[in-house]
Formats: C-alpha cells, structure tokens, sequence
C-alpha cells in the first residue's frame, strides 16, 4: 500500500440548478476529509445565480484552492466535464454531478477500492439511490439526508470499501479515473453533448484498452438525480433516444447490448437473436 496519499482533481460541472449546487458544496466542505485534492467547478453557461455564487466562492476563498471555469455557453456534459479534465493535474480526476450528497470518508473509500483492485483498474464508482444499472440499491432505508448518512456509514461498516463488484460500466454521477486512462483512450466523447451515453462510450473505450472497472459495494452517495436535466427543460428521454444510436452507430449493437444487459440469461437470448 502507497504511504503517501494520491492527488485527486475533483471535476464538478454545474448549469444552473443553483439549490443543488449549494447543497453539495455544503456537504462537500462538511464530509470531504481526503486532503491531497483539488476542486475544479466548471460552468456551462448558467444564469440563475450560479455564477455569482461560484464567484463569490472564489473570491471568499471558503474552499481553498478551488478552481472556477466559466464557459460563455453551454458545452454540454461531455464537452464540458472534458474543460476540466484538461486542467486538471493529478494522479487521479474524480468526475462528479453537483446533485449529490456526500458523506464522511467517500473519497478515501473510493481509492481504497483502487488499492485492491489492483494496477489494471481503471475506474471506480459507489453506489447509490438513483441511477440506472447494477450500482443502484433498491428503496435504501432512509427518509431524509441525516438518516442517509447513518445508512452510508452504517453501509461501509458492513460492507467495507474493499468490497468490490467488477462491471461493464459505471455511471457517470460519480467516478474515480486514473489519470493515465485520459492520457490513453482521450476524454469524453463531445458527440454525446448534453449528457447521455458518454459514459457508456468512455467506460467501453476503458475495457477496450485493458482495464477493468468496479464498483465500491460498500461506499453510498445519495444522488438525486436528473436535476440538470430539470432545471433547464431537457428532454432527458429525447437524448437518451439520440445518444443511444450514436453509441451503436460508433460501436454496434451488440456492445450495447453487453454494456446495458446485466442478466446473463436474457443478454444471452438478445445476442443470439444477431447472431441467427
């Protein structure tokens, strides 16, 4: 085990959803304990409040060493998340959305995972209360945020941060990625732009280079999920549709089907179908 802590550049992109912004940040400076990091915020194009607020941060310096980037439109998710990659200058870039609540020792559980999944991990990922796919605990046992984080830590005690789930994909609302994965396989795809699918993309391009990809069973984040989307009148189903045939049209059906299928049996029953 490495004595010395890793740094990690945390990616956080916001466009409006001012509320959920705060919200975060809070529980960022409440629960981020891990100390060798840097906190990038990028904006795309906000006009809610948002950017003053970043600003204000910024000029307060309530968040040592925080970063700000505001971009004059926006970029989308992809597009706009790769803005900061490209400042970034740690061993690790942890991605985030600025819709979720954080609890007590996240990071450290995250590269914990890293530790144990040995050198050919590539990215890493917690679970959570809303999202599509296998990290998804199902009705977890809290009514609001303070029972949320007696569920987390009572969760990791359980479980512990060690305990691993090799998948074909991790979700986008939160992952831990080697640096020199970025520095291999280039960033998100900007074809996806307004979200959608670019994880997916970037997770496929990640087991095609090698690596593998886990998620943390015992490390909970609470997402509320969607916000982004809410705030600025997205057609969430409408871009799911249209970043679904990108994703096929650059890698087929049959890698989507892999990558969204996680019952053997039923993936089995799909592939044979393109395959008679």
């Amino acid at each position: 085990m490495k004595s010395k802590k890793p740094l990690i550049s945390i990616i956080v992109l916001t466009y409006n959803g001012l509320a959920y912004t705060r919200l975060f940040l809070k529980s960022f400076m409440a629960k981020t304990t891990y100390s060798s990091h840097e906190l990038i915020i990028v904006d795309n194009g906000s006009n809610d409040g948002t950017v003053d607020y970043l600003n204000m941060l910024k000029m307060t310096r309530v968040i040592p060493g925080l970063k700000v980037i505001l971009n004059d439109k926006n970029l989308g998710y992809a597009a706009g998340n790769n803005v900061g990659i490209k400042q970034a200058r740690d061993e690790y870039i942890l991605i985030v959305n600025n819709d979720v609540i954080l609890v007590p020792g996240w990071i450290e559980g995250l590269y914990e995972g890293f530790l144990k999944a040995g050198d050919d991990c590539g990215i890493i990922g917690p679970v959570t209360n809303r999202v599509k796919g296998m990290q998804r605990i199902q009705d977890p046992p809290y009514k609001g945020l303070d029972e949320m984080e007696k569920y987390a830590l009572s969760l990791k005690d359980k479980i512990g941060s060690g305990s691993l789930k090799e998948v074909e994909r991790v979700i986008g609302f939160c992952m831990l990625v080697k640096k020199e994965v970025f520095d291999s396989i280039g960033l998100f795809d900007p074809e996806f732009k307004e979200g959608n699918f670019e994880d997916d993309d970037l997770c496929f391009r990640v087991r095609k280079k090698g690596y593998r990809i886990y998620y943390s069973e015992g490390i909970f984040i609470h997402h509320f999920g969607g916000k982004t989307f809410e705030a600025n009148q997205i057609d969430n189903s409408r871009l799911h549709k249209q970043n679904k045939w990108i994703f096929i049209r650059k890698w087929g059906v049959i890698n989507y089907l892999k990558l969204r299928i996680k019952n053997s049996k039923t993936l089995r029953r799909y592939l044979q179908r393109f395959v008679k």
